[in-house]
């Protein structure tokens, strides 16, 4: 009897050692692998509000504000990026989406094009300037969003506004010579259906029917002229948000910062 219990007695320790073992060396790999991001996170966190903790709050703004001295904004940076992309985006799909000929004729050519020069540009050069807290270039971020808002007016709705007449003609049974002749110079081939033609401009037919064989996608984007209608209308609204939450962003920091510098040069 006592054999079996020696028996048990050393498989219980030889498990005890074992279980050890593995622990110390899941302990060593935790310490190889460092801390956790939550963990980081949370010391970091600790850390900060025991600064706050040990200073008055004028002493820890003024901190806070010595810092900016030293590190760009990237928020207002990162938002006016944001507002060029999608507002370049929208315009792209715009130019896909409207006829060359509806689209940049007359005055609409001299508006469309400087317009979005005039926005990539200052786009850039504005997200440039609020990194480095500037205030006139945070005003300039606030009236590039103002103009995406105003843009929705006029890509996006003369979209929604053509495609439904074009649907509408064609559920009325027009030909597709018809529909040829009215939209191909206001809306792209993308949404007309890839109706081909010939040199006079009369639709090419298969069997007597029309050619229109493709509402449902043209090639990364939707033939759907309501859809692509909202998909701009979305674009330049998050667009419009990126350049005012820049420019908000860039001129509020620029304030405080100016002031702080101002405060201490005159003490």
């Amino acid at each position: 009897m006592s054999n079996l219990e020696d028996i048990q007695a050393q498989k219980d320790e030889v498990a005890r050692l074992e279980a050890e073992r593995l622990a110390q060396i899941k302990a060593k790999k935790l310490e190889a692998k460092g801390p956790s991001r939550k963990e980081l996170k949370e010391l970091r966190y600790q850390q900060k509000q025991a600064i706050k903790n040990s200073m008055s709050e004028v002493e820890y703004s003024d901190m806070q504000l010595e810092k900016m001295r030293y590190f760009n904004n990237t928020l207002a940076y990162g938002l006016g990026y944001v507002g060029i992309a999608f507002s370049f985006t929208a315009a792209l799909i715009a130019l896909n989406t409207l006829s060359p000929i509806y689209f940049l004729s007359g005055f609409g050519c001299v508006i469309a094009i400087l317009m979005n020069i005039v926005i990539l540009l200052a786009g850039f050069l504005s997200a440039e300037k609020v990194k480095t807290y500037s205030e006139g270039y945070s005003k300039v971020e606030l009236v590039l969003g103002g103009l995406s808002v105003l843009r929705i007016f006029w890509y996006p709705l003369s979209t929604w506004m053509l495609y439904s007449d074009m649907v509408k003609d064609i559920k009325n049974g027009a030909s597709a010579e018809t529909i040829v002749k009215l939209y191909t110079n206001k809306l792209g081939h993308s949404l007309i259906g890839g109706t081909p033609v010939d040199k006079n401009g009369i639709a090419i037919t298969e069997n007597g029917a029309g050619a229109f064989d493709h509402f449902i996608t043209s090639g990364f984007l939707t033939a759907n002229g309501h859809i692509r209608a909202i998909i701009m209308i979305v674009c330049l609204l998050i667009g419009a948000a990126g350049f005012i939450g820049s420019g908000i962003v860039g001129y509020t920091r620029a304030r405080k910062l100016h002031k702080y510098l101002e405060r201490i040069n005159n003490k």
